[in-house]
């Protein structure tokens, strides 16, 4: 069922990034990669294939859309409905495909009231989604987001109806999603899937940090390690739902990218969707203070108030995108809310794309570790991804 090349460049030897080379069908992408990211209403950060220099990038992008069971029930009863979601899926995912990205279609499917979804779709609804996922459009069937299914036997049915469609329709290389619960029968699910011949697996942080998750983390890598070193065939491990920073005020400072030293060779940012303000709607400065931009040199994340008091100490804030290109903390100030949030996400789209290609670099040359220890905020992280680093690597050699 692996339909798809894995060749391992290079092995992080301070943490547990991955430089992969993986190729599937046309496509090449070159791991550690941050896949670029939008959904059905939205173009997300593809905006920055705009720019000069990505305009020969090659990653994964990532078209989400969240589905519940009514919609779900809608769309086998109304064929209207169903084309009309079907055709803006199709619209965002062949314009990733004309921008020379890898497009993989995700899934969300939750209850009517929003909830996750802890038990299988009815069979109906199960086989429109696989259908909608195989199509010629969707480079990579990544299977749907759903809670924590209770047993094997729902991941035995998913991958049923996934090996009918190899026999009837054609392969499609297959990622598996699991969920970032720790629990036996995620490495139970994970052999399973290994068996079945998948060598793509995704983990659902479902917005929550990695280094909260360091349980469930460091069991998917000892597992897929084993069977990887048993199987003599590499793997692909992809981060769904990544915060792209945690922490507030002095504190704030990149978070997603550190999944390459957690072992993920493909991070995701979230696309969950957050409630709404609760009570009356927030002043315009609280909105421009919630935004934040990344800061390469020590991997902080700062909004416009800290940039103007940063200035005021005498250091200046890292402008260096075209999104902020000839701007100031002043003129970012006076904007609108929704054009400073999206320029704010173009510039840190930007800076993760620099820094994965410095990832690239360093790890090819043995230097991640150096590299990330001198990033000053991000410090008290890194002896969380040291421990999970080493009791991976000490399981697997067992």
């Amino acid at each position: 069922m692996a339909d798809f090349e894995i060749e391992v460049l290079q092995n992080d030897q301070s943490y547990l990034a991955r430089n992969l080379k993986v190729r599937l069908g046309n496509h090449t992408v070159t791991t550690p990669s941050r896949a670029i990211g939008a959904s059905r209403s939205s173009m997300g950060d593809f905006g920055l294939l705009s720019f000069d220099e990505f305009r020969s990038l090659s990653t994964f992008a990532e078209i989400f859309s969240a589905v519940s069971i009514g919609k779900l029930e809608t769309f086998l009863a109304d064929n209207g409905e169903r084309l009309r979601f079907e055709s803006e899926v199709d619209r965002k995912l062949q314009r990733a495909q004309g921008s020379g990205q890898l497009p993989y279609l995700m899934v969300s499917v939750q209850g009517n009231h929003g909830d996750p979804l802890n038990n299988l779709p009815s069979d109906q609804q199960l086989d429109y989604l696989l259908n909608l996922l195989w199509r010629p459009t969707n480079a990579l069937v990544l299977t749907p987001l759903l809670g924590n299914l209770p047993t094997a036997k729902e991941y035995r049915a998913i991958l049923s109806k996934i090996n009918q469609r190899h026999e009837t329709i054609g392969a499609k290389p297959v990622a598996v999603t699991i969920p970032s619960v720790y629990r036996s029968l995620t490495k139970t699910v994970i052999e399973e899937c290994w068996k079945a011949g998948i060598r793509a697996f995704a983990l659902d942080l479902e917005g929550r940090s990695m280094g909260a998750q360091g349980t469930v983390i460091t069991l998917v890598n000892i597992t897929l390690s084993s069977l990887s070193k048993k199987a003599g065939e590499q793997y692909l491990l992809f981060a769904l739902n990544v915060k792209d920073h945690v922490g507030t005020g002095e504190f704030a400072r990149l978070h997603n990218l550190m999944g390459h030293a957690y072992g993920f060779d493909s991070v995701g940012l979230n696309r969950i969707r957050h409630k709404g303000w609760s009570g009356t709607k927030p002043k315009r400065t609280t909105l421009l203070e919630s935004f934040r931009f990344l800061q390469s040199k020590d991997y902080g994340y700062l909004n416009v108030g800290e940039i103007l008091k940063l200035r005021k100490q005498g250091g200046e804030a890292e402008f260096d995108t075209p999104p902020l290109a000839g701007m100031t903390p002043e003129t970012i100030r006076r904007m609108e809310p929704d054009f400073v949030r999206q320029m704010a996400r173009l510039h840190n789209a930007v800076k993760d794309q620099r820094e994965e290609r410095m990832y690239g670099r360093r790890i090819q040359s043995g230097s991640l570790g150096d590299y990330l220890e001198r990033k000053q905020r991000i410090q008290p992280d890194l002896a969380t991804v040291r421990k999970v680093a080493v009791t991976a690597r000490t399981q697997t050699q067992m």
